[in-house]
């Protein structure tokens, strides 16, 4: 690689992150800080002038904080995953006829979908990219208006709910900001005309900024005044935590290899298989902590400058709060003119198996009276099949391929933006 392309490839991938410092505590001890409301050094910080009150809601807190830090985590990480990464033969491909290289496209191909023809042998593609993601909705459900429930340890006479005290219940709203800038620099060889190889590296700088609110509640009406926040001096049924930090470094990086089955002047048949190392770190949001893998089957066509592909494949995932998936995507790209290519992608994923994450579950109150049940959470206990349309396009500028591009969900599922953007700079040799 010249010296100037490595310039260039350095400035955009490094000007392109946000910079932020190293927060002192990952970010998901600071999502276990934020329902503690206080410094006591337990997971739910209450007060009490008679007897041992504020304990009784410690195991629900602690489980209600590993489950809700767990699964945001792992709803993050597989929101990372499902970002594609740019296209492994992008730009114009070429093969070799009697020795010289002959090009095999006339479009600059689709930003993250594949189509089958390979780069040809011994040229290679150099890439950087970033795409900025403001997360919004978790399944369906606002950022802003996630609630839990925290439950009354039962004590007594057997049967929760069988003592006004026992009724109780911790409500905590809360109003959550996660950020990531990913910024991805990745290379591809072409080791035959019909072999590729490949290798994409995250630069991710992640932020967390989130409020919440809480307020003890009776759905009796009787306010028993035996669990309370503030001090003894001066309690209180309600307050409010804030957390906020960031952190910028490695992700997982990814190690791709494309072969083409079949190529002819209008049609491709290829397989990918891509393996996620987890060099990130998970507990910053950066990661997913276990290796990944998936496999595609990769169709295309070329009617003129039209040109149609499919992607269909399985997406194994390690992890043990992670879910398997089938995967698939389907769209075009149109080349405009010489130098500008449209490309649009519906990305879709759907949920294989049952779900591996974990949420605060529902609790009945089975000798109160009424029998009552109170929500763990207001986040949707369902399967994540996100689908995506994404829309962009590419510019040849000087020999280097510009790339703009961006998705919007037409299908909740898991964790989501409203809108993710992509930048990139792409070139061939």
């Amino acid at each position: 690689m010249n010296t100037r392309l490595r310039s260039t490839a350095l400035v955009v991938l490094f000007a392109a992150m946000p910079s932020a410092l190293a927060a002192q505590k990952s970010l998901t001890d600071q999502i276990g800080d934020l329902i503690r409301f206080g410094s006591c050094g337990q997971p739910l910080c209450l007060v009490t002038g008679a007897g041992t009150h504020q304990t009784h809601f410690l195991i629900s807190a602690q489980s209600a904080s590993t489950q809700l830090s767990e699964f945001l985590t792992n709803s993050i990480t597989a929101s990372v995953g499902r970002l594609p990464i740019s296209a492994t033969s992008s730009g114009t491909t070429f093969k070799f006829v009697n020795g010289a290289p002959v090009q095999s496209t006339s479009s600059f191909g689709p930003i993250f979908a594949e189509r089958a023809a390979t780069m040809g042998q011994g040229r290679y593609l150099i890439g950087v990219n970033t795409s900025n993601i403001a997360f919004s909705k978790l399944r369906g459900q606002s950022m802003d208006k996630i609630s839990i429930n925290l439950t009354h340890q039962d004590v007594g006479a057997p049967g929760l709910g069988n003592d006004p005290t026992e009724s109780d219940v911790v409500g905590i709203d809360l109003k959550m900001k996660i950020r990531l800038q990913v910024s991805t620099l990745s290379a591809t060889y072409g080791v035959t005309d019909r072999f590729d190889v490949s290798v994409a590296v995250p630069i991710i700088a992640s932020s967390l900024d989130a409020t919440g609110y809480a307020l003890i509640y009776n759905p009796t009406g009787v306010i028993t005044g035996f669990h309370n926040f503030g001090t003894v001096q001066a309690p209180t049924s309600s307050t409010r935590d804030t957390v906020k930090g960031s952190s910028t470094g490695l992700g997982d990086i990814t190690a791709r290899a494309k072969f083409n089955i079949k190529n002819t002047s209008t049609s491709g048949l290829a397989i990918l298989a891509n393996v996620r190392i987890p060099t990130g770190d998970e507990s910053n949001f950066r990661g997913a902590g276990a290796v990944a893998a998936n496999a595609l089957l990769i169709g295309s066509a070329t009617y003129g400058n039209f040109s149609p592909h499919a992607n269909v494949g399985y997406a194994l995932r390690t992890g043990t709060s992670e879910n398997n998936a089938l995967l698939g995507s389907f769209g075009f790209d149109q080349m405009l003119n010489k130098r500008a290519t449209l490309a649009v992608d519906i990305l879709s994923e759907f949920q294989a198996g049952g779900d591996a994450g974990k949420l605060p579950p529902n609790v009945t109150f089975s000798a109160a009276s009424p029998v009552r049940t109170v929500q763990g959470s207001n986040i949707p206990n369902e399967k994540d099949n996100p689908i995506a349309l994404s829309a962009g396009g590419r510019l040849l500028v000087k020999g280097y391929t510009l790339l703009a591009n961006g998705v919007v969900p037409i299908k909740s599922g898991g964790l989501q933006a409203n809108f993710i953007w992509t930048l990139g700079l792409e070139r061939v040799f």
